[in-house]
């Protein structure tokens, strides 16, 4: 446990340091990330250790101060997992985001964000160690703190502040929920994880408690409907920011649920059908609107909202297997659809900190995000672009990448599932497969858009010079790339690795869920080792075809642009004009909708069509909700009167209503 110690008082020995240094961005840039890195090296053997089966290892000191509480940290398998990516991502981030920073906001104190920064590492550490309810909660409120300064750093938009404010009301909304949760499970007993359990709870607080668990924990993961707080967040903090935001810190979400599940005990089938239904709005709505939005992080944050719906296939075809009998291959399903889940995590770890990476990139040589103003950067900084494609492409669920072999073992435990089952209960997993069929597909259009109208052809606005990226932002970039194409084609072996966590998330015998693997490997195997000689043949194909041509003039010109004479910008593709076809027969999931005048001039001065998209949660639940909310507060103004004398009456009224009720009480 020492090295962890040492790694939280790395991060904020470093947050300290670079906010005395804030007047200086680029030193306390290089602080911050210096101690990110240090803090990811220092842990990361003993963490690994920890993934790898090793014994559980604990630290208990205790808070004399405040009853029930305890600095109670916990190593174990599913923590390993999850500091995986607390330790690495925000390291991996902070290198660029430290350039980013020093070159766009030169003028602004640099210190309270990088205090930020390296605490929000710090909580998320101790959110995935703690295992004390109120060390847990402490963290969690540290960690909601921190984001929030990092998404508000540029304060002076006003969308930021409005962005900000649906924040800070979404982690409170959580908190809420998680509140009365820990009370039903802890029943006025010990706040330690290790005792927290639902046995002997009746069984209606037990749904009780599963319910708010989905509700508190899916808030900070961004499930449909509770994920509004979400795309204006990651749109409005500051370039790369974004990364781990989505990359990690929306995974806390999935770790707490999977931690609140394993102290439930043997859930109903009716639990998977929750998830598999929240899954399934997630995805499709999620995906959607990344569909049809005009800028680029914000389609990437309603594509984290889709992945985490993924996810929750994910994870509910895996209790569909858990709700089933051991002789009907409950552990090979469970084993399946957890190792599913757990890989998925991991590639959209990966793939969306190397998307939003590029997303900040591209902010930082266009100057904005707007899609429809973009082009032709992959000429600019190939690199950046060339990396954004092959996320993009693993994300899709293309072979051989990351997102590819995730989602095949979704798959592949939906069918299993389906086959094994009958009647009515065979409609969840069928719904998996159409669900993820159709969510793969419109994933595909999606970053078509994203990527093509944002690297490719010519530029739609002011021309952007070529830039050359600093020797160790291009190994980002470039590592992130292969790590995107290595996990999917180690796959297999991953997953192999795993199953010490998934004997964790399962509550199964680690030597059952071992001897359970070889079911989710060997069709895995299979797929990856296909996957591995076509990429073998395409690279082949590229050498002989360098082979054929050296020696030889090659030209290069323009493709066919349909005989016209003075081809411009304006003529390719919008995102909009991009988006319509399916946009305009499912955009309705999305808010969409199009405004064409009933006469148009011959010459138009103006775009005469006009679309716009409003998430259609917001739109029917929230915004009404609100107003409501609104009006009804408006006529409490009555009573604020503005007198001093007036108030002080309120607060003798007030006492004066305590006295009778306790005289009352004890009379």
């Amino acid at each position: 446990m020492l090295p962890l110690l040492t790694a939280i008082g790395l991060l904020s020995a470093g947050g300290l340091v670079a906010l005395v240094l804030g007047r200086k961005p680029r030193a306390a840039g290089t602080v911050a990330a210096t101690a990110c890195v240090a803090a990811a090296g220092v842990a990361l053997p003993a963490v690994l250790a920890a993934l790898a089966g090793g014994s559980p290892e604990s630290l208990v000191l205790p808070w004399a101060t405040i009853p029930g509480g305890a600095f109670h940290l916990v190593l174990d398998p599913l923590a390993a997992f999850f500091l995986v990516l607390v330790l690495v991502i925000p390291a991996v981030v902070a290198v660029p985001l430290a350039d980013y920073l020093a070159a766009t906001e030169p003028d602004r104190s640099h210190g309270l964000f990088w205090l930020a920064y390296t605490l929000l590492a710090a909580a998320m550490m101790v959110v995935v160690l703690a295992a004390n309810v109120l060390l847990f909660l402490v963290a969690w409120e540290v960690m909601s703190i921190t984001a929030y300064v990092l998404v508000v750093f540029r304060d002076d938009r006003p969308e930021v502040r409005v962005a900000g404010w649906s924040f800070l009301a979404a982690t409170h909304l959580g908190t809420a929920f998680l509140l009365p949760m820990f009370l039903i499970l802890a029943r006025g007993g010990p706040l330690e994880f290790d005792v927290l359990s639902a046995k002997g709870l009746p069984t209606a607080l037990v749904d009780t408690v599963f319910l708010l668990a989905v509700s508190g924990f899916g808030v900070k993961a961004g499930v449909i409907p509770f994920h509004v707080w979400l795309p204006t967040s990651y749109a409005a903090a500051p370039g790369p920011v974004p990364a781990v935001l989505s990359g990690v810190m929306s995974k806390l979400g999935l770790y707490g649920l999977l931690r609140v599940l394993t102290m439930l005990g043997p859930p109903p089938v009716w639990w998977a059908w929750v998830l598999i239904g929240l899954g399934l709005l997630s995805g499709v709505l999620g995906i959607l609107n990344a569909l049809v939005q005009r800028d680029l992080k914000t389609l990437l944050a309603y594509s984290s909202v889709e992945n985490i719906g993924v996810i929750l296939l994910g994870l509910g075809t895996g209790l569909l297997g858990l709700s089933a009998s051991p002789d009907r291959g409950g552990v090979a399903l469970e084993a399946l659809g957890f190792g599913g889940v757990m890989l998925h995590i991991l590639s959209h770890a990966i793939c969306k900190s190397a998307l939003f990476l590029g997303a900040g990139a591209v902010e930082r040589l266009a100057g904005h995000t707007e899609i429809d103003r973009l082009g032709g950067l992959l000429k600019v900084a190939p690199v950046v672009g060339t990396t954004f494609v092959v996320a993009s492409a693993g994300l899709c669920g293309l072979p051989p990448l990351c997102g590819f072999s995730s989602e095949f073992l979704i798959f592949l435990t939906a069918f299993e599932e389906e086959a094994r089952l009958s009647s009515v209960a065979m409609l969840p997993p069928l719904a998996v497969v159409g669900g993820l069929a159709f969510v793969g597909g419109l994933a595909c259009y999606a970053f078509a858009k994203a990527a093509g109208l944002t690297f490719l052809g010519t530029t739609r606005g002011p021309s952007v010079p070529p830039q050359r990226l600093g020797w160790t932002a291009s190994a980002i970039f470039i590592a992130l790339a292969i790590g995107c194409l290595s996990l999917g084609l180690a796959a297999p072996v991953v997953v192999g690795q795993l199953a010490p966590t998934i004997a964790v998330a399962t509550r199964l015998p680690a030597p059952v869920v071992t001897a359970a693997l070889p079911e989710v490997t060997g069709p895995l195997g299979g797929v990856t080792t296909t996957s591995t000689i076509l990429l073998g043949i395409l690279l082949l194909l590229v050498v002989v075809r360098k082979a054929l041509l050296a020696g030889r003039v090659v030209a290069t010109a323009v493709t066919w642009d349909c005989g016209y004479a003075r081809p411009a910008a304006s003529m390719q593709y919008t995102g909009s004009s991009f988006a319509e076809p399916a946009a305009s027969v499912l955009g309705g999931g999305a808010g969409y909708s199009r405004e064409v005048p009933s006469e148009m001039p011959y010459f138009p001065s103006e775009p005469p069509v006009r679309t716009d998209a409003v998430d259609p949660v917001k739109a029917v639940i929230y915004r009404p909700l609100f107003n409501a909310l609104r009006a009804t507060l408006a006529r409490g103004r009555i009573l604020q009167l503005g007198r001093v004398h007036v108030y002080v009456l309120y607060i003798t009224l007030t006492l004066l209503g305590l006295v009778v009720w306790v005289l009352g009480v004890k009379g």
